[in-house]
């Protein structure tokens, strides 16, 4: 089964954390998602995608974790 992700905001009925996540990831579907893009600036869609989302989170970052972010920035 699939559901789309104005259903599954839609199925969450008070203002959670993973709301907001989902509302901020849902608005950023129109930002060009489709358009052609040099390499840097999907680097930076992604990454506006993965802040929306989150990540990396309030957690600290194990070794891996660190490294992998730093090689993306």
């Amino acid at each position: 089964a699939t559901v789309s992700l104005p259903k599954l905001i839609a199925s969450l009925e008070r203002k959670t954390i993973l709301r907001e996540k989902l509302e901020k990831l849902f608005a950023l579907r129109d930002a060009g998602l489709f358009a052609d893009k040099v390499p840097s600036d999907w680097a930076r869609h992604f990454s506006a995608l993965l802040d929306a989302a989150g990540f990396p989170g309030e957690r600290a970052l194990d070794s891996e974790e660190y490294q992998a972010l730093a090689k993306w920035h």
